[in-house]
């Protein structure tokens, strides 16, 4: 029986080839709906037999295999090869299947987005973060989940972040936890069930994004406005992020270009840098006879 190791951790730029792969293909996001249609209806808990339905094993045995075949593609040995290699290695074998569950729990955190909040809790517990939008086109949104990833669950990763990747990677660190903890007791009652969360992330389209000069920020808006930025994002090709940090930025230059103006007006006022009203007056009426007699 030959031997066999765990593969490398990947690098970012291949595990996020990887999991573009991984979500957009039809047949796993097709295994997924079925899987958690059945779940939602009671039928989803694998591990009892009594109440699982055979659609919800068979969906999640195509989500399975279309993960590990990914796998394949990159470098890990084929499943059957795997448990016969392993043979009474069962640490090493746990591995590999930890390993791969990670894998496919990111995926499925990507293919779900919101619609996770209408799942069981059990189905989702340790696989949603409150107030987070995540974007498959959007390197950095997945940089920043990958990020944050690692500190939730920190042991199997499939991936690996360098120094510079994870200082590009928004803080998860507790200051991170009170800010939502916080967020998350400001939108109690009636608030709560009126606004959402969206997290603006200040880089340029998914192609040409510098993740290294953009910062997060969280801001609160209507469901209505989130849906219509969907719609957008949509319509366009976009991220939710870019169209939003896009948009903040053309009201932040807009606005702060009408004040400063009023502010410089003000400072000449006082400067005494004016022009009084009848010599205005007069420099107008000038402007409006020199016009009409080149018009003659």
């Amino acid at each position: 029986m030959a031997d066999i190791e765990l593969p490398r951790p990947f690098a970012f730029d291949e595990f996020y080839a990887m999991l573009k792969k991984y979500v957009n293909d039809p047949k796993a996001r097709e295994a997924l709906a079925d899987y958690d249609a059945e779940a939602i209806e009671g039928r989803g808990q694998l591990d009892d037999s009594s109440t699982s339905s055979e659609l919800a094993y068979d969906a999640d045995g195509i989500f399975q295999q279309i993960g590990w075949s990914i796998l394949v593609s990159h470098g890990w040995p084929i499943y059957y090869e795997m448990i016969q290699s392993t043979g009474q290695n069962h640490e090493l074998r746990m591995e590999f299947l930890s390993t791969a569950a990670n894998f496919r729990s990111i995926a499925k955190l990507l293919i779900r987005e919101r619609k996770e909040d209408d799942l069981p809790r059990w189905l989702r517990e340790g696989d949603t973060f409150p107030d987070k939008d995540f974007d498959i086109y959007d390197p950095a949104s997945v940089l920043h989940l990958l990020g944050m990833w690692s500190e939730k669950h920190p042991r199997h990763l499939p991936y690996t972040l360098t120094a510079s990747e994870r200082a590009q990677s928004p803080d998860t660190s507790i200051s991170d936890s009170d800010r939502c903890q916080r967020i998350r007791h400001r939108g109690a009652g009636i608030q709560a069930r009126h606004r959402q969360a969206i997290v603006l992330q200040g880089t340029q389209r998914p192609e040409e994004c510098d993740m290294g000069a953009s910062t997060t920020m969280t801001i609160r808006v209507t469901p209505d406005l989130k849906e219509k930025l969907g719609r957008l994002a949509q319509n366009t090709r976009r991220t939710k992020s870019y169209l939003a940090a896009e948009a903040v930025e053309a009201y932040v230059n807009r606005e702060l270009q009408i004040i400063e103006g009023i502010q410089r007006g003000l400072a000449d006022m006082e400067a005494g840098r004016v022009t009084p009203h009848k010599e205005a007056m007069d420099r107008i009426d000038a402007a409006i006879a020199a016009a009409g007699n080149n018009a003659v």
